[in-house]
C-alpha cells in the first residue's frame, strides 16, 4: 500500500460478485493488493472462500491472471479508516490479511479492524519481532510473519546436495525432513512401506515410482512394497525425542559423576607432582603466560609481606585492616595513607619505604594487565576484520545479502556448509564477519568464488533479472552446479521452470503468501519447505 490519501477523498467501491453468498461461506479481507496481497488473495480463493480486497489506489498491474473476478469486493481506500474496513465487511470476516509495504500502517490497520471486530484473526506483515509478540499478548488471535525470512529454508536446503529437503526446530532441536529415492541395491527395497516406521523415522509421503508427483501426506498403502525409484519423504527424530534415550543419558552422566570423585579419592603425591609440572611448563611455553604468572607472584608475595608487617609492627590492626591496606598501597594509594595527613602513630621510615615500592610494583602491574588488554581487544578484532579464504572446493555461493540472503547464510552454516557471498555493497551483520564475503560488481565479482568447483548458486537479490543472469553463468562455467534462484511472480516462475528445468525457482511472494493464508485459518506456521513445486507449511496445535 502507498501513502495514505486524504479523509475528504471519495472512496470507490467495485464489487464482482452479483450473486447472494452462502452465510456458511468464511469471509477473509486483505489489505494491500502489492505482489504478497495478490498472491494472499490466490492462495486463499484456493479453499473456496469469500475474499474482499482493500487498496489505496486501483492496482496497475495484475501478477495472477483472473484475480480481479476472483475477488468478492474491491474498495479503494484507506483501510485505517473504519468506514473503509466496514465497507470491506471486516465485522464478518474471519480473518484479515494486512500485508501492505508498511509496518506503521499495518500496525495501524490491524488496531482499527481489532475495535471494530473483537474476535477476527489479525495476520499482519510485520518484522519486529519483540513488538509483535508483546502485540500477540495484548491484542489476542494475532500473528506477524516477515516475508523477506519466511522462505529462507526453502531457499537453503535447495542448494544442498544432502536428501534433506526441510527442517524445523522442537525444542532447540533441528528436525530434519529426508526426500529419497529407493535404488534397488538399498537396503529398503522390496520392503513393506510401515517397515520403515521406527523410534527415530517416521514415513510422511510415498510415491509409487520417481515420475508421479508425491502422494497427500499419509494417503497410501502402508503394506505396499517398495521398489525402484520409488520416492519417500520422512521424519528424522532426533535421539531426545525417545524417553529411553533420555533414561540412558541420565544414568551415563551419573556414572560419570562417580567415575569423577573415584578418580579424585585415587589421586596420589606423584600425581600432584606431574600436574605442577606440566602447568609449570606450560607457563613457561609462552612469555605472555611467564610474565603473568611472574607477575602476579610478586604481587601476591607483596600482599603478604605487607599485611605482616602492618600486622607484627601494629598489634591493634585486625587482619582485614592490614590486608585491605597493603591491597590500596597495590593499587596506588601512597598518598591515600601517607600524604597530606598527620597520622597518629608515626610511621617507621623502612616501612614508609616499603609502602613506596609496593605502590610503584602496584602501578606497573597495572599498567602491564592495561597493556595485555588493550592488546587482546585490538589482536581479537583484526582477527574478526580478517575474514575466511574463499573456499576451493564443495562450496555453494550466495548471491546478494540482503534480510534473506543473511538467513540463508545462517541455516546453511548450522549444516557445516561452506559459503562465499557476493554483495553490491558491504554489510555488516553478525553473519559476515564468519562467512568470505567478495564486495563489488556482482557480474565482475563471480570470477573470485571458484564457480568451477562450487556445488550450488543461491540467487536471492531483489533484482530477479540479475538473479537469472548470475545463474545462467554460473551454469556456464559449471554444469554440475545447483542453482536456486529467487523471482518475484510465478508466473515467470513457471515459465523458467518449463524452460530451465534443472533450476529451482521460488516465488518469494507466493512461497509467504501460502503460509499467510495457513495462518488467516488459524494454524500456526512453523516453518515451510518445498516438495515437487508445492509449498508444504509446517504447523503445530495446542497440546
Amino acid at each position: 500500500m502507498s501513502s495514505p490519501t486524504p479523509n475528504n477523498q471519495s472512496h470507490n467501491t467495485n464489487s464482482t460478485t452479483n450473486t447472494p453468498l452462502p452465510p456458511s461461506i468464511d469471509k477473509f479481507l486483505v489489505c494491500g493488493l502489492g505482489s504478497l496481497g495478490q498472491h494472499c488473495v490466490a492462495a486463499l480463493k484456493q479453499f473456496g472462500v469469500v475474499v474482499n480486497a482493500i487498496d489505496i489506489i486501483q492496482p496497475q498491474h495484475w501478477e495472477i491472471s483472473d484475480l480481479f473476478s476472483k475477488l468478492n469486493q474491491l474498495i479503494i481506500g484507506d483501510a485505517r479508516e473504519p468506514s473503509i474496513l466496514t465497507q470491506g465487511q471486516v465485522q464478518q470476516c474471519r480473518a484479515i490479511l494486512i500485508v501492505t509495504s508498511n509496518e506503521r500502517i499495518n500496525l495501524a490497520i490491524a488496531l482499527a479492524a481489532r475495535l471494530i471486530n473483537p474476535q477476527i484473526r489479525l495476520v499482519v506483515r510485520s518484522a519486529k519481532e519483540n513488538l509483535n509478540q508483546l502485540l500477540g499478548k495484548q491484542l489476542g488471535n494475532y500473528v506477524a510473519f516477515e516475508p523477506t525470512e519466511l522462505p529462507a529454508p526453502a531457499f537453503a536446503v535447495a542448494a544442498l546436495e544432502s536428501e534433506i529437503i526441510g527442517f524445523f526446530y522442537l525444542e532447540k532441536h533441528q528436525i530434519k525432513i529426508v526426500k529419497r529415492e529407493i535404488k534397488p541395491e538399498g537396503n529398503w527395497y522390496n520392503r513393506p512401506v510401515y517397515q520403515l516406521n521406527n523410534r527415530h523415522r517416521k514415513v510422511i509421503s510415498y510415491a509409487p515410482n520417481s515420475t508421479q508427483l508425491l502422494s497427500d501426506f499419509y494417503h497410501w498403502d502402508s503394506d505396499e512394497l517398495i521398489q525402484a525409484n520409488d520416492r519417500i519423504i520422512y521424519i528424522e527424530k532426533p535421539e531426545f525425542l525417545t524417553t529411553t534415550n533420555n533414561q540412558k543419558k541420565s544414568q551415563k552422566n551419573q556414572f560419570k559423576l562417580w567415575e569423577i570423585f573415584r578418580s579424585i579419592l585415587k589421586i596420589k603425591p606423584t600425581d600432584v607432582k606431574n600436574l605442577v609440572i606440566n602447568y609449570w611448563n606450560w607457563i613457561h611455553e609462552n612469555p605472555i603466560r611467564n610474565l603473568v604468572f611472574s607477575s602476579a607472584l610478586i604481587l601476591v608475595i607483596l600482599l603478604c609481606t605487607g599485611t605482616l608487617l602492618f600486622l607484627l609492627y601494629y598489634p591493634d590492626v585486625t587482619l582485614r585492616e592490614a590486608f585491605y591496606g597493603t591491597a590500596v598501597l597495590l593499587l596506588g594509594g601512597f598518598g591515600d595513607i601517607f600524604g597530606g595527613i598527620k597520622l597518629e602513630q608515626k610511621f617507621p621510615w623502612w616501612l614508609q619505604f616499603f609502602s613506596l615500592i609496593t605502590t610503584l610494583v602496584g602501578i606497573v602491574f597495572v599498567a602491564l594487565l592495561n597493556g595485555l588488554i588493550t592488546e587482546r581487544l585490538l589482536s581479537t578484532r583484526f582477527k574478526f576484520a580478517k575474514r575466511n579464504p574463499v573456499p576451493t572446493s564443495d562450496h555453494v555461493v550466495i548471491i546478494g545479502l540482503g534480510r534473506v540472503g543473511q538467513r540463508v547464510a545462517s541455516l546453511l552454516q548450522e549444516f557445516k556448509q561452506k559459503l562465499v557471498a557476493i554483495s553490491s555493497t558491504a554489510t555488516e551483520s553478525d553473519i559476515t564477519p564468519q562467512i568470505p564475503l567478495v564486495t563489488g560488481n556482482i557480474i565482475k565479482s563471480l570470477e573470485k568464488v571458484n564457480l568451477a568447483t562450487a556445488t550450488g548458486i543461491i540467487a536471492v537479490t531483489n533484482d530477479e533479472m540479475l538473479n537469472l543472469e548470475v545463474a545462467l553463468m554460473g551454469y556456464s562455467v559449471n554444469p554440475n552446479i545447483r542453482l536456486v534462484i529467487r523471482t518475484s511472480e510465478q508466473r515467470f516462475s513457471n515459465n523458467l521452470a518449463k524452460l530451465i528445468p534443472y533450476s529451482t525457482f521460488i516465488c518469494n511472494s507466493a512461497v509467504v503468501a501460502e503460509a499467510f493464508a495457513g495462518a488467516a485459518f488459524g494454524e500456526n506456521i512453523l516453518s515451510l519447505f518445498r516438495i515437487d513445486h508445492q509449498t508444504v507449511l509446517l504447523t503445530s496445535s495446542p497440546a
